[in-house]
C-alpha cells in the first residue's frame, strides 16, 4: 500500500478509537486520581498517606498508580488552552490511549512480516479493539497506560526477534522504570520477558538476552518513591482476592456487558487450537513462544475481565498470519482480504459517525451515575462529619466535599485501606453476617449517603434507607435514585428536602442533569491543602 492509503488506514482506526469512548460511562475513581496528580503536578510531592478517610488507613499510601495521576491530571489542566471541559479533556486522552495501543499492534504485525496480506487491515484491527471495549472504557482509566506499555513491550520483543538487533533491548529495562512508576500492571512485562525466555529456549534459540533483559528489568522496580515496600506490594496486590469487584470477575460471568469479547476469544482461539492441531506432526517447529503467550493471555482474560485487552492485543499481532492464510483458501471470504475494501471502509465510517454524533448530542452525566445533587446538597447545607458510601462514590465525594467531610472508604482499596472495610460495606450492602449494620455502629459516621435501589438481598427486603431509620437515623433528603441520612443526635432540624414532593418550601435547586462542565470538577481540595497535607507527613 502507498502511503496515502496507509495515512487513510489510520485516520480510520483513530476514528473508530473515538467511536468506541461514547457513551462515556463514569469511572469513579477518576478523582482520586485527579487529588493524586495535583499533589505532583502543583507541589511536586507524591502524597505517601491518606488524609480524606475517617477509618484507619495503612500507614503508607503506595500508590502504584501515581505517575498515570500525573498525567490524568495534567491533562484536565489544559481544558482552558483548548477551550475543552476537563472532562473533555480526559475522553481525548483516552481516545488517544486506544489509537496508540492499536496501532503499536498493526506495527507489530508489520514487524513480524506477515506473509498473507499487509497488516492494513482495518477490519481486523477495527473488530479487536471493539473486543476489548469493556476494559478500555468507561472513562480514562490508569490500566490504560499498562495495555499502552505491554503493546509497546510486544514491538520491542518481536523487533528483537525477527531482527536480531540487539541494541533494542536496551530500551526495556528504561520502558519498566517508566512503567514501574505509571501503573502496578508493570508486573505483565516481567511475565511477558519471562514467557520469551522459556518459549526461545524451547524454539532452540539464544534464550540468554531475554532472561538478562528480565533482571535488569526487574531492578528497575526498585526506583520508585517508595523504595522495596513498593516491590513488596505490587506482588502483594497483583495476588489479592478481588472477586467483590465486577471487574475483577469473569467475562464469562458478566457475559452481558462481554458478549463482544465473549464471541471474539472463541472466534480467535477456534482458529488458533485448529492450527495448532494441523501442526501436531511439526509441533516441535511450532512457535513456543507464540503458545505461551496466547495461552497465557487467553488464560488471564478468561478469569478477569479488566486484563481482556491482554489477550486482544496479543492475539490480533499473533494470529494475523492464521487468520488471512484461511481468509485466502476460502472464495466467499477472500474480498475480507483486501485491504483497500471500500465497503469495509465505507461501513466503519458511518457506524463510527453515528456513534459520535449521538454521542455528541447527550454529552451528559446522569444523577443516577455520580450523586452530584446529593453531595452538593451536604456541601451547600454545611453537614460537616463523617460520611460513609459505598466505596464506589467515595473518592467523588472525598474529591467535592473534603475538607468539609471525610469518607469511609474509596476504591483504593489494595494500597490505602484494611480488606476488612470492603468486607463491611458488602455485607452492610447485602444485610448479611453477624453485625451488618457495623458501619454506623462501629464507625464514627455522622451521614450516610445511598444509592435509592440500594437494597439488602433478596430484593424483597427493606431497603438500606428503611433500617436506618428503624435505628434512628434521620432521612434529610432524597432526589428519585439517592438517600441522605443522619444520625439520631445529628444536630439537623430542617424539613427533609425531596425533590419530586409537590408541596416542597425550599427553593433548592438543581438541573436534572449536569452537563459536562467545570462544575463537575469543581474542588475545596487546593493545591495548599495538598502541602499542608504533605508536609506533615
Amino acid at each position: 500500500m502507498n502511503r496515502f492509503k496507509v495515512l487513510i488506514f489510520f485516520i480510520v482506526l483513530l476514528l473508530w478509537c473515538c467511536a468506541l469512548v461514547y457513551h462515556v460511562k463514569p469511572d469513579y475513581d477518576l478523582f482520586a486520581r485527579l487529588i493524586a496528580g495535583m499533589s505532583v503536578v502543583e507541589n511536586g510531592k507524591v502524597l505517601m498517606h491518606d488524609f480524606y478517610s475517617y477509618t484507619q488507613t495503612n500507614p503508607v499510601w503506595l500508590d502504584h498508580e501515581y505517575g498515570a495521576s500525573v498525567v490524568i491530571y495534567w491533562v484536565t489542566t489544559l481544558s482552558e488552552f483548548f477551550h475543552k471541559t476537563k472532562f473533555e479533556m480526559l475522553v481525548i486522552l483516552q481516545q488517544l490511549l486506544i489509537f496508540a495501543i492499536m496501532s503499536l499492534c498493526v506495527l507489530c504485525v508489520k514487524i513480524r512480516k506477515p506473509q498473507f496480506s499487509v497488516p492494513y487491515q482495518i477490519l481486523y484491527f477495527a473488530l479487536a479493539a471493539l473486543a476489548a471495549k469493556i476494559a478500555f472504557v468507561p472513562t480514562i482509566r490508569c490500566h490504560l497506560f499498562t495495555f499502552l506499555f505491554f503493546a509497546l513491550l510486544l514491538v520491542i520483543l518481536e523487533g528483537y526477534r525477527n531482527y536480531n538487533k540487539k541494541y533494542l533491548l536496551c530500551f526495556v529495562p528504561v520502558l519498566m522504570l517508566v512503567w514501574a512508576n505509571t501503573h502496578g500492571g508493570c508486573l505483565s512485562g516481567l511475565g511477558i520477558l519471562a514467557l520469551y525466555a522459556l518459549g526461545e529456549a524451547l524454539n532452540k534459540k539464544d534464550f540468554k538476552p531475554y532472561l538478562i533483559t528480565l533482571f535488569v528489568s526487574f531492578a528497575m522496580l526498585f526506583i520508585n518513591p517508595y523504595g522495596i515496600d513498593y516491590v513488596k506490594f505490587l506482588f502483594t496486590a497483583g495476588t489479592m482476592d478481588r472477586t467483590l469487584i465486577q471487574e475483577w470477575q469473569s467475562p464469562f460471568v458478566i457475559h452481558g456487558q462481554a458478549v463482544n469479547f465473549i464471541v471474539y476469544f472463541a472466534f480467535m482461539f477456534g482458529i488458533f487450537f485448529g492450527q495448532l492441531l494441523s501442526q501436531k506432526a511439526d509441533f516441535k517447529n511450532y512457535d513456543k513462544t507464540k503458545l505461551f503467550l496466547m495461552l497465557s493471555t487467553g488464560f488471564l482474560s478468561v478469569l478477569y475481565a479488566k486484563l481482556i485487552p491482554f489477550f486482544v492485543i496479543t492475539s490480533s499481532i499473533f494470529m494475523f498470519d492464521d487468520i488471512f492464510e484461511i481468509l485466502n483458501k476460502n472464495k466467499v471470504l477472500k474480498w475480507l482480504n483486501n485491504p483497500e475494501n471500500k465497503i469495509v471502509y465505507a461501513v466503519i465510517i458511518l457506524l463510527s459517525a453515528v456513534v459520535i454524533n449521538v454521542g455528541n448530542g447527550a454529552k451528559k452525566i446522569s444523577l443516577i451515575q455520580y450523586p452530584y445533587q446529593a453531595v452538593e446538597f451536604i456541601k451547600q447545607k454545611k453537614l460537616s462529619g463523617n460520611l460513609f458510601t459505598d466505596m464506589t462514590y467515595g473518592s467523588f465525594c472525598a474529591y467535592k466535599l473534603y475538607p468539609q467531610n471525610k469518607i469511609f472508604m474509596d476504591g483504593r482499596y489494595e494500597e490505602v485501606y484494611n480488606p476488612e472495610l470492603l468486607e463491611k460495606i458488602k455485607n452492610f450492602a447485602k444485610q448479611e453476617g453477624e453485625n451488618p449494620m457495623s458501619v454506623v455502629t462501629d464507625y464514627p459516621t455522622d451521614i450516610v449517603l445511598l444509592f435509592s435501589n440500594n437494597k439488602s438481598v433478596p430484593m424483597t427486603d427493606i431497603p438500606l434507607s428503611v433500617k436506618l431509620q428503624e435505628l434512628g437515623w434521620k432521612l434529610i433528603f432524597k432526589d428519585g435514585w439517592w438517600f441522605v441520612l443522619v444520625r439520631p443526635d445529628y444536630p439537623y432540624n430542617d424539613e427533609i428536602y425531596d425533590e419530586f414532593a409537590k408541596d416542597k418550601k425550599e427553593s433548592f435547586h438543581l438541573d436534572k442533569y449536569e452537563y459536562l462542565s467545570s462544575k463537575l470538577f469543581e474542588t475545596g481540595i487546593t493545591k495548599e491543602i495538598l502541602k499542608e497535607v504533605s508536609s506533615a507527613e
